[in-house]
């Protein structure tokens, strides 16, 4: 779904203290985020909207992939 309006995007409290948390441990996590947070703010709306807000409110659920390099 596209929006016409300019979309804010806010992160909760509890967001930004996991993002803290994993980039010890994920180094890139920040880079692999910033391409949905890009296509919210464009308008494209990914994951699920939240009923029974007072603002639109949209739950993305993100998968974190790893690796290790032998």
């Amino acid at each position: 779904m596209l929006s016409e309006t300019p979309v804010i995007v806010n992160f909760t409290d509890n967001f930004q203290q996991k993002i803290r948390s994993l980039s010890k441990k994920y180094r890139h996590i920040r880079t692999d985020i910033q391409p949905i947070i890009e296509e919210l703010q464009s308008g494209n709306f990914l994951g699920d909207q939240i009923d029974g807000t007072v603002s639109s409110m949209i739950l993305v659920l993100i998968l974190i992939g790893f690796y290790y390099e032998l």
